[in-house]
């Protein structure tokens, strides 16, 4: 890609001049990036290693009973499907309160 890049520049320009001065800064600028990439990363791999050993640790959090979840949206759901359908009387703000606070649960 490099080649093909300085090809076209050099019929780009008709002075020489402007072609050299293109030339050398094109060699620069490719020095410049391929020396900076060169580095140690090694703040980096820290970081790295830092939230390896994290996650390490908290795996046994992650390790949670999937079908105790379900079965509790399931009853929370059926709930509030009983109110939905069957209560026809005039619901207290407490009320109203609870059951917004109990799907804010089952979002959870």
């Amino acid at each position: 890609m490099l080649f093909v890049f300085l090809f076209v520049t050099m019929f780009k320009f008709n002075s020489p001049r402007q072609n050299s001065m293109l030339n050398y800064l094109t060699i620069f600028l490719i020095s410049v990036l391929s020396s900076a990439c060169q580095g140690k990363f090694e703040e980096e791999n820290k970081h790295i290693e830092n939230l390896k050993t994290q996650l390490a640790t908290n795996k046994p959090n992650a390790d949670i009973d999937i079908g105790l979840f379900e079965s509790r949206i399931g009853f929370i759901e059926s709930t509030l499907m009983i109110f939905a359908n069957d209560y026809k009387e005039s619901m207290s703000l407490e009320l109203g309160n609870s059951l917004s606070r109990y799907k804010a649960i089952k979002k959870i």
